[in-house]
């Protein structure tokens, strides 16, 4: 059945002109709309007695039609005036059936017209959501009744029914040519990294050396890989095209910003003129950092902040290892502060990778457990881009794709590390994910995230997938229509729901796909004080722009209560 709301309220209170004004902005939004209005005036009809139709009607007709070139009318008997019935009869694939008078319905939404003459309907009826008046009224939501742009907001946001899976790309591009092309959106994208992809690619990582020029590498790899035995994977092609390299591996799961110093010292000793960062996240943040630090001079702490890198680094080439931070392709490389135990990021173009190459080979030796963490990291990155303040058509396209890719493999590659098609699309989503973060930045889950790395040692991809479905139940009413969306990405069935019901099934999805591949539910789990909460909200206010990105501006209460939820496991399905 399709989403109904009906305008109720007394004789001349202006129910139609309010409810047309609404119909013609739905209508240029790209919905359909139906109406269906109650009257007692029979004379109205058309099958008045001496008509063609009246004819037919009084000869016991079921159903009496009548056809011009431009519309046709319907008169069929109707004994009851039940207005869920007529929608499901008449309108089944609307995306919204809208009432005039029914204000005796039952199960149907009803917006009361209000002048301040008479008794409230709402004392009579049931139902009532809203009231849309030019009177001073304490009910819970009020509308003006010059304000019709607001009750479209609010049937946009809470009754349209969630587009059907084969039209749900139509729609996004509707969607987004309605509202963000029209307002001529502006927006930037930047991709200077050279992307080499393909099971067995690293081979041609001493070619890629020498296509940037560089004479001497200082290898920044995950200590990791190390004690695999993996180290000759990247060191043999290396050697196979004669260049000479220095291994750089003490490499922490947090790194701080003195990691990225010492690089730099060894660098500058050995003479590197290119930077190779081979691993996770942390192998490849050290590695753009010192890339950097070489040309600009300083300590890494001097560029902690946005747009403090002037120059650009020397040749800077990445060869991720697992599925799920992007550095590959970010211009962001992230650390903690020793000094003062916070975490921040450097931020600019010049961190950008000159090349990467991404072999989904290197991923099979994962352990599931990193694997989940990685890859629920990657999932967030594309995630909290779509419903970034600052998304536009390119990211969105970027993160829509990644989801899908994610929440599809994941489960397949943490239960069987050896599958290879599995594996590369991980790797592909994790790429895609970056180059949407990259572009459109994240949100309140990594400002979240960032002091339970910084003050408990939390690796950020556990911190991020724990705190997900929970600041996403947060998050809902900042774009019901974009969550709706992803929880059908996610694989959820919202056919027929209102955008309110779908886009619940978006935290009933992340909640299930955690538990599917292993995470642990609350923060608790990690062993988190309780009493820290408060300190740990106020930290994560202060990461100022994955907080202003975010679909809802959380307060500090708003924040500890999101923190609550995560340790006790408050969460609604």
């Amino acid at each position: 059945m399709p989403p109904i709301i009906t305008f109720i309220g007394w004789h001349d209170s202006g129910k139609t002109t309010l409810a047309a004004q609404v119909v013609r902005l739905l209508k240029e939004r790209g919905y359909t709309v139906a109406v269906i209005k109650s009257t007692k005036d029979t004379g109205v009809l058309p099958n008045q007695d001496g008509t063609d139709t009246g004819a037919y009607s009084q000869a016991g007709a079921d159903a009496v039609t009548l056809v011009a070139p431009d519309q046709l009318v319907m008169m069929a008997p109707q004994p009851e005036k039940n207005l869920p019935a007529l929608a499901r009869r008449f309108f089944a694939d609307m995306d919204l059936v809208i009432g005039e008078g029914f204000k005796e319905a039952d199960k149907v939404g009803k917006i009361e017209v209000f002048r301040g003459e008479g008794t409230r309907l709402t004392e009579q009826v049931s139902g009532v959501l809203a009231v849309a008046t030019d009177q001073d009224l304490a009910d819970p939501l009020v509308f003006a009744l010059n304000q019709p742009e607001k009750i479209a907001d609010f049937l946009e946001k809470e009754y349209i029914r969630v587009p059907s899976a084969h039209n749900r790309k139509v729609h996004l591009i509707k969607t987004r040519q309605g509202k963000a092309m029209n307002s001529m959106q502006s927006f930037t994208v930047t991709q200077p990294t050279r992307l080499q992809f393909g099971a067995g690619t690293v081979k041609d990582l001493g070619k890629t050396v020498k296509d940037f020029n560089g004479s001497k590498v200082l290898l920044v790899v995950d200590p990791g890989l190390v004690k695999a035995g993996l180290l000759e994977r990247f060191t043999v092609p290396l050697e196979q095209e004669e260049i000479p390299f220095v291994v750089y591996d003490q490499i922490d799961p947090e790194p701080g910003l003195k990691l990225a110093d010492k690089g730099c010292a060894i660098a500058q000793e050995a003479g590197c003129d290119c930077v190779v960062g081979a691993g996770g996240g942390s192998a490849m943040d050290v590695a753009k950092a010192v890339s950097i630090l070489l040309t600009n001079g300083g300590k890494a702490v001097d560029y902690l902040g946005l747009g403090l890198i002037k120059k650009p680094g020397v040749p800077k080439i990445m060869v991720p290892t697992s599925a799920g931070t992007g550095a590959e392709v970010t211009f962001t490389a992230v650390f903690i502060n020793e000094e003062t135990g916070s975490k921040g990021g450097m931020n600019g173009d010049p961190l950008y990778p000159d090349a990467a190459i991404l072999d989904p080979e290197l991923t099979l030796s994962l352990p599931a457990k990193v694997t989940a963490y990685t890859g629920i990291d990657a999932l967030t990155h594309a995630l909290e881009a779509y419903t970034s303040t600052q998304a536009h058509v390119v990211s969105e396209m970027y993160s829509l794709e990644a989801i899908e890719l994610i929440a599809r493999n994941l489960p397949a590659a943490c239960a069987n590390g050896g599958n290879l098609e599995a594996r590369a699309a991980m790797l592909m989503g994790s790429l895609l994910g970056g180059k949407a973060l990259a572009t459109a930045g994240v949100g309140l889950v990594h400002a979240m995230a960032y002091p339970m790395g910084g003050m408990f040692g939390v690796p950020h991809g556990l911190a991020n997938a724990v705190l997900l479905p929970y600041v996403v139940q947060y998050n809902l009413p900042g774009n019901y229509e974009k969550f709706a969306l992803l929880a059908e990405v996610l694989g959820q069935n919202t056919d027929g729901l209102s955008r309110r019901d779908a886009a619940s099934l978006c935290v009933e999805a992340l909640y299930d796909l955690n538990a599917d591949v292993g995470i642990p539910a609350t923060l608790k789990d990690l062993d988190i004080p309780f009493d820290q909460i408060p300190k740990m909200a106020e930290i994560a206010l202060t990461v100022t722009r994955p907080v202003e990105n975010n679909p809802r501006q959380p307060s500090l209460a708003d924040v500890i209560a999101v923190y609550e939820r995560a340790y006790r496991h408050e969460i609604v399905l």
